[in-house]
């Protein structure tokens, strides 16, 4: 019979500095939203022109506003 508690305790002990590199290997092309002033001039630019007027209230605004204030009080 073998012994099953020694197969789990190995699962579960630390990582060693081997395990760490190759995670790190294995997340190296992994990366964050990028910060170069080429990319935010490249992502921030080309888009269409904005209508800057707000739209329209919806009918149930009005009531959603006294609503909302009657909760708040």
């Amino acid at each position: 019979m073998t012994n099953t508690g020694d197969a789990t305790a190995t699962a579960h002990e630390a990582p060693t500095d081997e395990t760490t590199a190759e995670e790190t290997g294995r997340n190296a092309n992994r990366s964050t939203t990028p910060g170069s002033e080429g990319f935010k001039s490249f992502i921030g630019g080309g888009w269409a022109e904005r209508d800057e007027r707000l739209p329209e209230a919806r009918p149930q605004a009005a009531h959603a506003a006294v609503r909302s204030a009657t909760v708040s009080a």
